[in-house]
């Protein structure tokens, strides 16, 4: 009768970014286990846990017994288990004899001449294993087959004996049905028996049913062991916060955050807590910043989306009277509040231009020389694309030279997200113009799939320099991306060019601006380097324009043409598109096709 099996590993804190990895690999390692013995009654159906202190994985349908099978077993050759008068050789009586066989099963025996020897045979009926040695087997491949970012050494109870894994285990479950099954691993028996959450319900607790092991935890141990269910009580209880301050919660990189708080938590409760509303002053970013990367907190914003000084702290705590947590929150969050400002007004104290000149000490790459020299290859460039576009040439060439000044920043040297971002603060603190500024932080836009790209005519003009003179510099030094590698995020790099082309419909020929930005760099081979760019650039065009929808005929009918300007390229497509849609289009083409 088959029955579902339960496997509970109890630690110490494991890593949350590797929590699902390694939850997921137990249960795939056990699944294949029990699929290899033929233990599953149906197709597989289970369910996988984890909080951080335990992996566990319930699995339903599973056989006591593996089944019993009748296998051909390869005896010897026939000319050496039989003589000239066809009697059994001593050979093939000793091979019997070593299966447990004698003389009396000679008749069992049959010759496979498929072979290019033919070859004695005998069936022989294998008998099944137990559920427990199956699942020791599995559990000692999981083990080894584990994704462990970094392993863990320490010494068992009895001081003597070393342990691997990625945490300590502490406790074991191995149950199969009612029954548990009697396994060891690292150095710990398996029981009925789990562990309720660390500081609310810190004791043992018997499993009487494993169909009821989610719910019993939840409810006796204060432990919610699906991810997916603490994630929601998260939501839920942010979302009630925020929803009684009048507040919205939600931002860009929620999600991402909820993730990660979830796996740190097993009974998740969210409080509203606060800092001095005088650090309302720095940058927004900045505090976002803080909050959400170093102390897990999510931010609040008001109807206009300005940030507030509140912000919600998940905990893992269930209190009458959360207070010491609330403040303790609160202490913890002014020093690093602190720093921010002591960082942002450090950086304040010299200018953008006096930052450029120490980028002569930061080296872009050992063969392409420093920051300082690529600033001054981007200003030139912008200045030359805004000249063809008839855009504002000082206001490029000025946000061209200042735009990598951020780069040796107190505050993007803590959080190098910021980059760009402070770049503008800085340059409207000393005095630069809005534009100038505004192209600072958009001109490394896209950041990833799905960004926004930049729009005003001076973002547009730093932001391609900036991403042409990567492509050149890279390529110049043979570093193409190559396969799946690709270090410097050339193609990232090439779809931007794509978009900001295309999306703002710039009247721009491409292969002249290949060759500006190679004048650039005076030594190398500028009709090879922008040609490999040129091609470079085109097949990203084609996954671009794939993912808008268009056909891969209609797409080739246009890039074959290489085309040296993007701007008419939609237009073309639709047409296409819409010509094809007629009903006279496979006629007209047939007529038209060269024979």
């Amino acid at each position: 009768m088959s029955k579902p099996l339960l496997i509970e590993l109890l630690t110490e804190e494991l890593p949350p970014s590797a929590l699902i990895t390694l939850s997921k690999s137990l249960n795939a390692t056990m699944v294949d286990t029990l699929i290899k013995h033929e233990m599953l009654d149906s197709d597989p159906t289970y369910h996988i846990f984890e909080t951080p202190r335990r992996l566990a994985s319930l699995i339903q349908n599973v056989k006591r017994h593996s089944p019993s099978k009748e296998v051909n077993v390869k005896l010897v050759p026939l000319q050496i288990g039989f003589d000239r008068n066809k009697n059994p050789t001593p050979t093939l009586l000793k091979k019997l004899k070593s299966m447990g066989m004698s003389e009396k099963n000679l008749d069992e025996i049959f010759c496979d001449n498929t072979g290019k020897v033919a070859m004695l045979h005998i069936k022989q009926k294998t008998y099944g294993s137990s559920v427990e040695e199956i699942v020791n087997e599995g559990l000692k491949n999981a083990i080894k087959k584990m994704p462990i970012p970094k392993l863990m050494t320490y010494q068992l109870d009895d001081g003597l004996t070393t342990a691997k894994f990625v945490r300590p285990l502490r406790n074991l479950v191995i149950m199969h049905g009612d029954k548990t099954l009697n396994t060891e691993l690292l150095g710990i028996s398996s029981g009925n028996h789990t562990i309720g959450h660390r500081f609310l319900n810190n004791k043992k607790l018997h499993i009487a049913n494993i169909d009821n092991y989610e719910e019993m935890l939840e409810k006796e141990g204060k432990v919610i062991v699906s991810t997916a269910k603490r994630k929601e009580k998260i939501e839920e209880q942010c979302q009630k916060h925020a929803d009684h301050l009048g507040y919205n919660w939600r931002t860009s990189s929620v999600s991402r955050l909820l993730d990660e708080v979830a796996n740190l938590v097993e009974y998740p409760v969210v409080y509203v807590t606060s800092f001095d509303d005088k650090f309302l002053e720095l940058p927004p970013e900045c505090l976002v910043l803080t909050m959400t990367t170093n102390q897990k907190y999510f931010p609040l914003f008001d109807k206009n989306n300005q940030l507030v000084n509140q912000f919600l702290l998940v905990s893992n705590m269930l209190m009458d009277d959360p207070s010491n947590i609330i403040e303790g929150n609160q202490r913890v969050i002014t020093p690093r509040l602190q720093d921010a400002r002591f960082f942002f007004e450090t950086d304040c104290k010299s200018r953008l231009d006096a930052k450029v000149l120490l980028l002569k000490n930061v080296v872009f790459q050992n063969q392409l020389g420093t920051q300082f020299d690529r600033a001054q290859r981007i200003s030139l460039l912008a200045s030359k694309i805004a000249t063809l576009l008839k855009f504002s040439k000082d206001e490029a060439k000025r946000a061209g030279y200042l735009c990598k000044a951020d780069l040796i920043s107190e505050m993007v040297g803590e959080f190098p997200e910021l980059q760009g971002i402070m770049g503008k603060y800085y340059a409207l603190n000393d005095g630069e113009s809005q534009s100038v500024a505004q192209a600072i932080e958009d001109h490394y836009l896209p950041r990833f799939y799905g960004d926004s790209i930049p729009k005003k005519e001076t973002s547009i003009c730093v932001a391609l320099a900036e991403k042409l003179d990567l492509l050149v510099a890279i390529f110049s030094i043979n570093l193409a991306p190559t396969g799946d590698k690709d270090p410097y995020a050339l193609r990232r790099c090439a779809l931007g060019v794509v978009r900001i082309l295309i999306e703002n419909h710039l009247k721009i020929d491409l292969n002249r601006l290949l060759e500006e930005t190679c004048h650039n760099f005076p030594s190398i081979n500028s009709d090879k380097i922008c040609s490999s760019i040129y091609d470079f650039i085109l097949e990203r065009l084609r996954g671009y324009l794939k993912g808008m929808g268009f056909m891969v005929d209609e797409i080739e009918a246009v890039i074959t043409k290489k085309p040296s300007s993007f701007d008419t390229i939609i237009p073309i497509l639709k047409s296409i598109s819409s010509f094809k849609a007629l009903e006279e289009a496979a006629n007209l083409s047939a007529a038209n096709k060269r024979i």
